[in-house]
């Protein structure tokens, strides 16, 4: 079942012909963010081979201080300059090929029922605003499986309740079928190996060998590189050890349910200790996946 923001879907319509003018509009304006991005990538490049001689002849610097600063330039360019401008011309694509799905299908979708309900593009998800005026705010759109409606439960000790939220009056039931596939796929992708920071990586520690003893700012710039492979690689092993506990909740087979208090009808999955479900819909972090 598709969710948005807690809300299942319910229902669908044909856009007015001001939600489809306002829908083009839009993706015109995407389409040139997008071209501005690819235009400023190239831009951050040419600027690195100027960054030395502006630092030694404008800003006067010495010769040593110079070649960090434009070092270091290069070093923003290629770790923070160039991927922002590859992402956003990607989101700017992205964004502009189903904005033409949307129209094309002429469709809008309804989440959620009565006053709360969004109505919202199902590609996209960008959310259709009043009289079609207004900003374009995207959303969240994810498949999940659905919670069963009155599963049957279990006592569950006090023992297995995390001490801080032993006041919930904790039970237990089985995760469905459906539910063990949605666990056990978003474990395998968690533990994807990867290859691009692999190769980033090797790269890296390649180019710091080489300009060890170039000069005397090289192993400062180097120590930068290595750090930020080391934060990815950080990342890489915590996403592994919890794509380990998932995979320890799907052998277990059950969940964990409040029936007391502010959290009543939130679960948890035992071993990951990760939320299952919030106020009787999936959790966000299951719908992170956009349409």
């Amino acid at each position: 079942m598709r969710y948005c923001e807690g809300r299942p879907e319910s229902g669908a319509r044909p856009l007015t012909p001001g939600e489809r003018t306002w829908a083009a509009a839009l993706r015109r304006r995407l389409a040139l963010r997008a071209v501005l991005a690819a235009l400023a990538g190239p831009l951050a490049l040419a600027t690195v081979p100027l960054a030395p001689w502006f630092a030694r002849h404008v800003m006067r610097l010495g010769e040593r201080m110079a070649y960090a600063a434009g070092t270091g330039w290069m070093g923003l360019v290629l770790l923070l300059g160039v991927p922002a401008a590859v992402l956003l011309v990607r989101d700017g694509l992205r964004a502009w090929r189903t904005l033409a799905r949307d129209l094309d299908e002429g469709l809008a979708v309804r989440f959620g029922e009565g006053a709360g309900a969004l109505e919202l593009l199902p590609r996209s998800g960008r959310v259709l605003p009043g009289g079609a005026r207004g900003r374009a705010r995207r959303v969240a759109v994810g498949e999940a499986a659905a919670l069963p409606a009155d599963p049957v439960t279990w006592a569950l000790p006090v023992s297995d309740v995390p001490e801080a939220l032993q006041g919930g009056g904790w039970v237990k039931r089985a995760l469905t079928p459906e539910e063990k596939d949605e666990i056990a796929a978003f474990a395998a992708r968690v533990a994807r190996f990867p290859w691009a920071l692999a190769i980033l990586t090797l790269a890296l520690l390649a180019a710091a060998a080489g300009r060890a003893g170039a000069h005397a700012a090289a192993p400062a710039t180097a120590a930068l590189w290595v750090l930020a492979a080391g934060l990815g690689w950080w990342r890489v092993a915590s996403a592994r050890a919890m794509a380990a506990r998932l995979r320890a909740d799907v052998r277990e087979g059950w969940v964990m349910r409040a029936t007391a208090g502010a959290a009543a009808g939130d679960e948890m999955l035992p071993d990951s200790r990760a939320a299952w479900a919030r106020a009787g819909a999936p959790a966000p972090w299951r719908l992170r996946r956009r349409a």
